[in-house]
């Protein structure tokens, strides 16, 4: 009986240290998401939930730790050239000029060139294909540029940003990193390049991308629309 008793209270025990350490961890990550949280509108379940969006809030919160002055606007919708709409991850606006981010929170080995339409994905045994986020921040880059024709081409910089728990098997002119590897890229380029914002610009062109940030539903529903129909043509 006295066994029994033992058992069961040392496993009340570690049921509550499991519960603890669970809810710690939640309320760590809350508050670590809490400016992505903010600046998108989105629930925290619906973050954690949704692979795509938990890779987003990993990457701003990163972004938003640096002590340098800066504005961090996600999910930005601008026309290009064509009339199409597309959808821009995350923005970093500093000193040093604008910092285009695609995200791809993706596990495996992934395979590709920056001149391939499509990069190949190993997960396990499956394998799957995804378009070519170089050339996919690359049209982000010229619609920003498109929408406002005040900015250089040379002050704007593309970012693919990918899991820490993939592997890479890519070549690339442009920048393709881990997670992992934000910070020092950043460090280096901050110490590289020269200022081409003072703080009144800055500020000006996060007023005017927010006004392109989290639009109204229809607006995103015709962006998931013409994915689709990408899909579709390039699958035929």
């Amino acid at each position: 009986m006295c066994d029994s008793m033992h058992f069961y209270f040392l496993s009340l025990c570690l049921c509550v240290i499991l519960l603890i350490s669970l809810v710690g961890f939640f309320i760590v990550l809350y508050v670590r998401f809490s400016g992505y949280l903010q600046a998108t509108g989105y629930s925290f379940f619906s973050v954690l939930l949704n692979t795509g969006r938990y890779g987003e809030a990993l990457l701003f919160s990163m972004l938003d730790s640096r002590k340098s002055q800066k504005y961090i606007i996600p999910n930005v919708y601008l026309n290009t050239y064509s009339g199409a709409l597309t959808e821009i991850d995350l923005i970093l606006i500093t000193s040093k000029g604008l910092f285009i981010f695609e995200s791809k929170n993706y596990s495996g080995k992934i395979y590709g060139s920056e001149h391939k339409l499509y990069w190949d994905v190993y997960y396990g045994r499956k394998k799957y294909q995804i378009y070519n986020p170089v050339l996919q921040n690359r049209t982000h880059v010229n619609a920003l540029i498109h929408n406002f024709p005040m900015l250089r081409t040379k002050n704007v910089y593309s970012f693919v940003v990918f899991g820490n728990g993939s592997v890479l098997k890519v070549t690339s002119n442009e920048i393709v990193i881990h997670r992992k590897m934000l910070s020092s890229v950043l460090d280096r380029l901050g110490q590289s390049l020269p200022d081409v914002f003072d703080l009144d610009e800055m500020a000006l062109l996060f007023a005017t991308l927010k006004l392109c940030s989290n639009p109204e539903h229809s607006v995103k529903k015709r962006h998931i629309e013409y994915v689709s129909s990408l899909k579709k043509k390039h699958s035929q």
